[in-house]
């Protein structure tokens, strides 16, 4: 085959695959040209979305400075310091009960509980009672036969013998009159005991006695509780119970006693329990310091209101502060130790700053701060993400919220 031939056997062999690729690269550049086109459409679509997003939008709460006097305010219970278990001393059928001896009545010191049939105990005191002039019948009668004996004795008309056994008959005479005498005062006691009296103006407890049942010695009648020795136990964290004690240290420099104001749900009874003592260890589960007010005054004064031993109480004590006060609501304060302030005239900005919480009240924080903060936008919304220095945009504060 001539040279001339073979190349045109080649061509005939090779032309299809080639007008194949060819045909392949006419339909992949065209589809790499349109995805490059589509690709750059959706990049210059998101490229928006590639900027700075916007900055949040958030709610603020201003802080509005609180003028003193400022209070703090603890709750307890209602404890008596003072309580007795009445018993019966003697037994007896039941004659007589106070109609006050009933729970949540008042006793006033002195006044009969109840009392035992007493026609036994008043027959013993009369036996006893004769029973002394017996004895002192016999003591004169042996006194009077050991001064003849001591005459005879001086004058040799009997023997010494004689006057020792008369100074035995008075010994044991004598021994008679103070058993007797012994006899009659715990017959006068027994006689008494049938009248159970109130040690101490009381507020009755429980009571277990009716009249015509019998008691016996030993036996469990009421349980009162002293109405002069009634406290309220209030716990504080220790900075709060750091602060009412300096102010109570101010006013003891003036001889004056620390009040708090002391309320039972929406009842407030007045500036009436007087702080008497501070408990010197720290309570272990509870992490607070002890303080004890005096009820006294406000269980006597309120004797006919519907305060119990038990009952949970608050107390309203004022505290001198030495740094600014503010409140705002209360979902700025965060981790209960700082807040952010929202700064800046056009773009706002955050700006973390250190508080020291007191208490919370309808919805609102107290707190106190190193700088001013009087009248400052404070964030009040909870972000995913907080920062110093982070922009946000601010609605408008308001003092309502």
């Amino acid at each position: 085959m001539s040279k001339g031939a073979k190349v045109t056997a080649f061509r005939r062999l090779v032309r299809p695959k080639v007008e194949a690729q060819a045909q392949q690269l006419a339909f992949i550049i065209p589809t790499l040209v349109l995805f490059m086109l589509l690709s750059g459409c959706t990049t210059e679509q998101e490229q928006p979305e590639q900027q700075e997003a916007t900055p949040p939008l958030v709610t603020s709460s201003v802080a509005s400075p609180e003028t003193e006097p400022f209070t703090l305010r603890g709750s307890g219970f209602v404890q008596a310091t003072e309580k007795i278990n009445v018993v019966a001393e003697v037994s007896g059928r039941v004659v007589e009960v106070n109609p006050k001896l009933s729970p949540g009545k008042r006793i006033a010191a002195g006044e009969v509980l109840f009392a035992i049939d007493d026609r036994t105990y008043r027959a013993e005191l009369a036996r006893a009672e004769a029973a002394v002039a017996s004895a002192k019948v016999s003591v004169d009668k042996a006194a009077r036969e050991r001064a003849r004996q001591q005459q005879l004795v001086e004058s040799g008309a009997t023997s010494q013998r004689a006057l020792d056994n008369a100074s035995i008959e008075f010994a044991a005479s004598e021994a008679q009159l103070q058993q007797a005498q012994a006899n009659l005062t715990l017959a006068q006691k027994r006689l008494e005991d049938t009248r159970v009296m109130s040690p101490f103006d009381a507020e009755v407890i429980v009571d277990n006695v009716t009249v015509g049942a019998f008691v016996s010695v030993g036996a469990s009648v009421a349980e009162l509780f002293d109405v002069n020795a009634v406290e309220l136990l209030v716990g504080l964290p220790q900075r709060d119970a750091d602060l009412v004690l300096a102010h109570r240290q101010r006013v003891a420099d003036n001889d004056k006693a620390l009040f708090a104001t002391i309320s039972k749900e929406q009842v407030t009874f007045g500036q009436q329990a007087r702080l008497v003592d501070v408990e010197p260890q720290i309570e272990r589960a509870t992490r607070t310091v002890t303080l004890r007010f005096s009820l006294s005054a406000l269980f006597n004064q309120q004797a006919d209101t519907a305060l119990f031993l038990g009952d949970y109480l608050h107390a309203d004590m004022p505290v001198m502060l030495n740094k600014p006060l503010f409140s705002a609501a209360e979902g700025v304060v965060r981790k209960n130790a700082f807040v952010y302030t929202i700064t800046g005239q056009q773009s706002k900005t955050l700006k973390k700053v250190a508080v020291t919480p007191l208490k919370r009240r309808d919805g609102r924080v107290f707190f106190t701060g190193e700088q001013s903060l009087a009248n400052t936008p404070l964030l009040l919304s909870g972000l995913v993400q907080e920062s110093n220095g982070m922009a946000v945009t601010i609605q408008a504060p308001s003092k309502a919220q």
